[in-house]
This record gives structure tokens, sequence and C-alpha cells, in this order.
């Protein structure tokens, strides 16, 4: 499954930021978590049966482009995934 970082409660602002931080390394079971961002454009861009093809992270240098969202440094922004284009959004203020 391609599918965001954990939330705590079915509220945008309860991100688990330590989740999100491990984005663009192994962390779960085989899934691929992303970013709102890009959770948000495989839903808009991608049919059901897609397919996907899975690169080797060894890959030569250049080959991939580096997409992976920087680290959360801002603590007053804590439990918002900074790519949320949601109004509500502390990063759209």
């Amino acid at each position: 499954l391609f599918h965001s970082i954990p939330y705590n409660k079915k509220n945008a602002a309860t991100m688990s930021n330590a989740s999100y931080d491990k984005l663009g390394s192994p962390a779960s079971s085989g899934c691929i978590r992303l970013c709102v961002r890009d959770t948000k454009w495989i839903y808009d861009n991608c049919p059901i049966g897609t397919k996907v093809k899975v690169i080797d992270e060894d890959a030569p240098s250049g080959s991939i482009p580096d997409i992976i969202p920087e680290r959360i440094k801002d603590k007053a922004h804590n439990g918002w995934d900074p790519t949320d284009d949601s109004p509500d959004s502390p990063y759209n203020q």
C-alpha cells in the first residue's frame, strides 16, 4: 500500500513527527509511507490498478530525484505534516 505516515487520531494535527522523520528509510512491513503531498498526488492521479516499478535503492547517483521532505524542526507546528495544503495547517497561516 501507499499511504501517509501514521496519525494518532482522525485529526490532521495528530501526525507522528517521529514517523514523519523516518520518511525515506524502512519503517514498516512493506508499505510505502509518504508525506501528505505525495499521498494526495497518487490519490488524485493514479487509478486503482496502476502498475508500480520499485527501483533498487542502490541505483546510480542522479537517477532518482531527491524527493524526501526535510525533517520537522519547528516544534511550534508539532503534529502537522509540512506538505499538507489544508487551510487549517499552521504551515499555511
